[in-house]
Formats: C-alpha cells, structure tokens, sequence
C-alpha cells in the first residue's frame, strides 16, 4: 500500500470515527427531548446507522482518491445536518423548560404614588409624608414593601390605614396622606367604578392624577401542581389584562377551563366571563368578579373556578396579551368566524371568515361592546381564537415557523405541567396523528351592579351566574371525562 493510500486510509478512519460520535451524540440528544415514540427512535437510530456505514465504507474502504473526497464530503453535509437538528431540537427542549413554571414564581408589582401636582420626585423627597395603605387587601406584600421603603429612607415611615380602596384614594385626593402604597394592579379597578352621576369620575381618571415614585416587584413563591396526567385532565387558560411579563398578577380577563380526554381525543371548553360574581376562594363567602382573582394570583382563579364547577383543575396555561399577539404572528395569523360585522378601533371584522394578525386577534378576543351579549360574546371569540390557534398548530405551518414560534413563546406563555407531562403529549401526538375534537360552550348570566370584595363600598358592573348554565357546562365535562364524544348540539 502507498504513503498516499494510508494516510487516505486514515484519515477516512478519522472521518468516520468523527461522524459516529456526532451522530451517537444527536441521537442521545433526540432520547433525552421525549418527544419520539420508540418506534421512531429505532427509525432515527437505524437510519443513523446505515448513513454512518456507507460513508464510512467509502471513505475508508476507498480505490480511488475522488471516492474518499466524495464520502467526505457525505459524511460533512450529514454532520451539518445533525448539528442543525440538534439545534432546533435543544431549543424546543430549553422553551419548554423555560415555560414551566418549576422554579419561578409570580409577580406583585408594588408601587408608591403620589399626586401628579405633588412637589416630591423621589421617595426622599416624600420621607416625612404620611403613607396610606389598605387595611385587608394585599396587606402581606405592602407590609414587604413598607419595609423595604423604611430600609431605603433608614426611618419609618408614618403609616394610616384605610379599608377600601376608594377611601384610600380618597385620602390621597384630600391630602389627608401625602403618599399611597398600592399593588399596581388595583388600579385597574377603579376604570370599573360607575361615573353617570359625575362624582365619581375621579375615581374612573384616579390613575391618570398620579407619579409613581417608587416601584417594588416582589416575586412570590412558585408553586407546582400535584397533579398526575391520566387519560383526562383539565387545564385553567388565563389571559391576565397586562403587557410584558407574564408572571405578573393582573386580572384576568380570559377564563377558559379545557377538560381533554387523550383518548377519544375531545377537549371541551368552557368560557366563564370575566364579570361573574362568584365568591373567590380568599374572600370568606364575599362575592367578586371572577376577573379580580387574577390580582391574588393564579391559584386564586383556579379555586374560584374549581368552586364553581366543583371540578379539580390539574393545570394552567397563562399567556398575556403581548405575548398573544406574538404567538398568532409566529403562526402568520390565523382564521376565525365572526357571526357578525363589526369595528373595534382601526381593526374590522366581516361577517364570515377573517384572517387576522395578532394585533387583530387580540383586538377580535378582548371586543364586547359591539355586541349585543357582551361579554358572553367575547367569551364565545375568544374560544374560536383558542379553536384556531389549535388548528393551525396542527397545520404544516408550525414546521416552517418553527424557530419564530419557540422564540415568541419564550416569556410570553407558561404552565404549571411539567416538562415530561408536555413531551408526553408531544409523543403520543406524533404517535397516533389524529386530529382533536374542539367543542366549546360558554355560561351565562344576568347583568347587574353590585359592590364587591375587591371594591367593597361601591358598586361595580357585574354578572349574577345562571345556575342552569353552570349545570349544563358540568354536565358536559363529565361526559367527556367518561369518554363521550360531543356534538355541537349538544352544547345548545
């Protein structure tokens, strides 16, 4: 044999030993994802093994020095191919790892405000003021936040306490207190305080009168469900009124319960609105909108809504409304059914099929006004855009948008499931291949004002729950829980 044929020889050995461990490397990194049936996996590694055996029976086993150029060159285009899989494949690991919600926990946004005319800039500057708080509500996370205002000024501050917030607001807006300490959240709630008798437009413009002079994010402690998935599960899907993060409490304005069963591949959804007036599993029997669960965190919903139903809910999904619209780009839109035309802003729906952006999406999920049911309309949308999301998830779509739909997802959706309990379904779904069936029905209810837990001394827009509704949407979750297959009529 020549120098040149050994050292060809060789370096074809060098090849293929390079070639067997990129592709033993992959392969571990494919069994460590769980997302492939063994069927799959064998397929995976026996293709692994007759591409590794032909590149290296050319490369080593060579006459000719072209054919050891040729395997080569194989053997580089499939390592390349490998490391890209590889690639694709550790980022939908890390997404899904990064939205379980294992190690974090929520998020209570704490602020100090004083009056937008007030001389104080910085907290410093409002040392000697008087501080308002609330009483009862949030007293766990202000008295945090109280501390850490002490630490920071090395004094203690002068405290009053007030039990509602409209008397807290009061106080700020009579200077009887020169400063409030709030949950950023409960803001919000003074948009839903009624202003036909003008007195109380100082309330629904409250937060437009005010500086924010010190912001305090306290993250509270993770929890993660108990739960073990069996053949039907039940999933709370919440989407909390806010922008940026998504571990942020914030009301929430979408609450869809999913009962699935794995078996007959049927998922039902049942859409509550957001103004039912429940008590909440905090409030000792005090009525509440649903919606203002979302501001004690998201065990709060799911407690409020497992006592409506009296149905356990195994786990949520939470994805806020920015991350939405980034979730339905990723797909490049999607296509829902309106039943009727309609305008919200710049954005307008036709009767019939609409496909939609995301920023119109979320325009077409969050409308109530232009209908004549409301609410009960707006819970009906938004389960056609949760239907349709779906749908196109299960479209050649998601293959071509791969990378844009893992990075969007990444902090704008989490879950309390587990990593292993999403790869299972990842599995049994590309295992089976069979499409779900998605039927959805909402509650309904009476509209009304009433005062609330939340709001206590003033009365707020409500809906009083029709019992029977409530009865027909457990009635249908327990057919799917016994394996029934359900039919639109069934939902009527």
């Amino acid at each position: 044999m020549s120098k040149q044929n050994k050292t060809l020889k060789l370096a074809g050995y060098a090849v293929s030993l390079l070639h067997l461990l990129a592709a033993i490397t992959v392969f571990m990194i494919v069994v460590k994802s769980e997302f492939l049936p063994m069927k799959y996996l064998y397929m995976v590694g026996g293709t692994f093994a007759v591409l590794w055996f032909i590149t290296s029976w050319i490369v080593v086993f060579h006459k000719k020095a072209f054919r050891f150029v040729l395997g080569t060159i194989l053997s580089a285009i499939l390592m390349a191919g490998y490391l890209g899989g590889a690639l694709y494949l550790n980022k939908a690991v890390s997404t899904i790892s990064n939205i379980t919600t294992d190690q974090t926990g929520e998020k209570a946004m704490i602020s100090t405000y004083v009056l937008e005319s007030d001389d104080a800039l910085c907290l410093q500057d409002a040392k000697d003021y008087t501080f308002g708080i609330l009483t009862s509500l949030e007293r766990e996370n202000t008295d945090h936040a109280v501390e850490e205002i002490n630490k920071e000024l090395g004094s203690t501050i002068s405290i009053e306490e007030y039990e509602s917030l409209t008397d807290l607001a009061d106080a700020l807006l009579e200077k009887k207190v020169g400063a409030i300490v709030l949950n950023k959240s409960y803001l919000e709630l003074f948009e839903e305080v009624s202003s036909e008798d003008g007195e109380d437009l100082k309330y629904t413009e409250f937060s437009q009168q005010l500086r924010e002079i010190k912001y305090q994010e306290i993250t509270l402690e993770g929890q993660t469900s108990s739960a073990k998935m069996g053949d039907t599960f039940a999933v709370y899907i919440s989407g909390i009124d806010t922008y940026g993060h998504i571990s942020t409490r914030s009301r929430s304005d979408v609450n869809i319960i999913a009962v699935a069963n794995v078996k007959t591949k049927q998922v039902l959804l049942v859409s509550t609105p957001r103004d039912y007036y429940v008590p909440l599993s905090i409030s000792n029997g005090v009525k509440d909108k649903l919606t203002h669960a979302g501001i004690y965190g998201i065990d709060c919903s799911m407690d409020t809504l497992e006592q409506i139903y009296d149905n356990t809910l195994d786990y949520y999904f939470r994805v806020n409304f920015s991350g939405f619209e980034k979730i339905v780009d990723s797909l490049n839109g999607i296509t829902v059914t309106s039943e009727t035309a309609f305008q919200v802003g710049d954005f307008s729906y036709v009767e019939g099929e609409n496909h939609l952006s995301g920023i119109e999406a979320l325009a077409f999920a969050r409308e109530r006004y232009s209908f004549v049911n409301g609410d009960r309309q707006r819970g009906a949308n938004q389960m056609k855009v949760i239907q349709s999301v779906i749908k196109k998830c299960q479209s050649p779509v998601i293959l071509t948008n791969y990378s844009s739909l893992l990075n969007n997802i990444a902090g704008c959706f989490e879950t309390n499931m587990s990593y292993a309990e999403i790869s299972s379904l990842v599995r049994m779904q590309i295992d089976e291949n069979k499409p779900w069936n998605v039927i959805s029905y909402s509650v309904d209810g009476t509209g009304t004002k009433a005062t609330t837990y939340s709001m206590s001394n003033k009365s707020v827009y409500v809906m009083v729950p029709n019992e029977s509704s409530i009865a027909k949407a457990k009635e249908l979750i327990q057919k799917v829980e016994d394996g029934e297959v359900l039919n639109l009529e069934m939902t009527e």
